[in-house]
């Protein structure tokens, strides 16, 4: 068909050829027989020709570089559609000798007066330059012109060509910010977030620390304003681009405003949720907190706190940080609510759940209530910690800690490994404390420690009985190793390390530096 003499047949080919396409099929054979129809006057035919030929012109280069003339004389095509097309089947082909042409067709499409053409111009640019980097500088003025031009249609790919080419030169946006700004709402999705970034950057590198000023920079405000909309996107992308802007460069008294957004965004996927949340973590670590009338209550999260509620239906990765988030929020104000609502997690029969709300950061007075608590938790990490707790803690509850290791006696068999051990470690402390009350009972939980069916329980209890009781000149010291005082932990968060890495980037979410990550900036001393 495609060898017909009539436009429609070739066409009903060219369709069907596009279709496989679609479906992942590998229809590189036909690459001869499409090239030939490359120069057809049939306007729609020409169209998925060259569609066909962006998919395949890096893999047929030899056969590609045969229609060189034939691109270049379709650049001066009275269609819009055939010029754009013919620059991007021209700059698919990665064949260093035709560098010269591809950036003779760039500079003149940037110019041409079909917005179209100069947004396929703009992506165009990065292609050439990964082909041969030496024409920089020459690209560089191709993208200063982009910039300036009116049509947001254009500004988003000019922005991208920005950022892979040139991304230090931010000397190039002082006489294009202010429009860019003015441009940001009418830029499509993906070309605001880059875009987004891209200002995020400039205004850290160029602009005052606005808590430094008396009065708000002209500049930041008109940044700050543009971008204040896009608080309401449809694409969680725009808003995470927005949150970092607010986050990084607006005074502390409008960070509330991103809130009510990131909040919004709870309502979508799991996967979506979980870069949030993870962003939310991060902002709740360092806490901001708003000035003038917020009273007890300064977060800004604290009128969203229902929404870090754990549902049943959410994963575990999910319940994990929205526990994490309930615990940075707790204040004055909401303790009760947050507390009410972690005793029923408490109740919970997912084990994840109930043992994510056990912290080795518990007050003394709290050990009691956490000891009674033994019987009813199940799962092994939990009650593992509220054993280790009571024996790290065993001087200042000489009453509890006998009473536990007896109930952990009488079950020692069912136990799990990681509880075996930290009894183990209990009933040693208790021996130290009160050898006298406690002598029999220690060791009767040896006795069956000695034969458990689990080689490191046994070897542990070996270690601690020859520690102990067998050898003289250690057991001599065995208080000052057991019983050693030890420095307050560092309450530490483990989102603490995050900070590091700017907000919604990958390198944010991995917690490690990716490559081509770049710190921001900080604000300039001087402007």
């Amino acid at each position: 068909m495609l060898d017909s003499s009539k436009d429609n047949l070739k066409v009903d080919a060219m369709k069907r050829i596009i279709n496989l396409i679609a479906k992942g099929k590998d229809v590189s054979e036909l690459f001869p027989a499409v090239v030939k129809n490359v120069a057809a006057k049939n306007v729609e035919l020409k169209k998925l020709v060259y569609v066909y030929l962006v998919r395949y012109a890096e893999e047929q280069q030899d056969l590609a570089l045969l229609s060189i003339s034939t691109f270049q004389r379709a650049l001066k095509d009275p269609n819009q559609l055939i010029r754009a097309s013919a620059l991007r089947v021209l700059s698919s082909i990665r064949v260093g000798m035709i560098a010269p042409i591809m950036l003779l067709a760039i500079k003149d499409s940037v110019r041409d007066m079909s917005p179209y053409v100069r947004k396929v111009a703009a992506h165009a640019i990065p292609k050439l330059y990964s082909l041969d980097p030496d024409l920089e500088a020459e690209l560089v003025d191709c993208i200063d012109f982009l910039l300036a031009d009116r049509r947001s249609l254009v500004l988003g790919s000019a922005v991208y060509a920005f950022e892979e080419i040139c991304p230090s030169r931010l000397d190039l946006l002082h006489k294009h910010f202010r429009a860019l700004c003015r441009a940001l709402v009418d830029v499509d999705e993906w070309g605001q977030v880059v875009m987004i970034n891209l200002l995020t950057r400039y205004a850290r590198s160029e602009l005052a620390d606005p808590e430094l000023l008396p009065q708000p920079d002209v500049d930041l405000t008109l940044l700050l304003n543009s971008a204040r909309p896009l608080l309401q996107s449809r694409n969680c992308s725009v808003v995470m681009a927005v949150t970092q802007l607010f986050y990084y460069t607006a005074p502390k008294a409008q960070l509330s405003q991103v809130a009510r957004a990131l909040v919004r965004l709870l309502r979508g996927p799991r996967e979506v949720q979980y870069i949030v949340l993870l962003n939310i973590a991060t902002i709740c670590e360092r806490n901001p907190v708003l000035p003038g009338t917020y009273a007890i209550s300064k977060n800004m999260f604290d009128p969203f706190l229902k929404s870090f509620f754990v549902r049943s239906s959410d994963p575990s990765f999910v319940k994990e940080l929205k526990l994490h988030i309930l615990t940075s929020l707790v204040s004055e104000a909401n303790v009760h609510i947050i507390l009410r609502e972690l005793q029923q997690y408490n109740l919970s029969t997912t084990t994840d759940v109930a043992a994510g709300l056990l912290h080795a950061e518990a007050p003394t007075s709290l050990l009691s209530r956490l000891a009674r608590l033994i019987r009813s938790i199940q799962a092994p990490p939990a009650r593992a910690c509220i054993v280790w707790l009571v024996a790290t803690h065993v001087e200042k509850v000489p009453n509890i800690a006998p009473d536990l290791l007896r109930i952990l006696a009488k079950n020692f068999v069912n136990e799990d490994e990681i509880v075996k051990v930290e009894t183990l470690k209990l009933a040693v402390k208790l021996w130290m404390v009160q050898r006298q009350d406690s002598e029999k009972l220690v060791h009767y939980v040896f006795q069956l420690a000695r034969f458990d069916l689990s080689y490191d329980v046994r070897d542990r209890c070996r270690f601690l009985r020859n520690l102990l009781f067998n050898t003289a000149v250690l057991s001599q010291h065995a208080e000052e190793i057991f019983m050693a005082k030890k420095p307050a932990p560092a309450l530490q968060s483990s989102f603490k390390e995050r900070e590091q890495f700017q907000l919604g980037t990958l390198s944010h979410v991995l917690n490690q530096r990716c490559v081509r990550y770049h710190d921001l900036p900080n604000f300039p001393q001087v402007c």
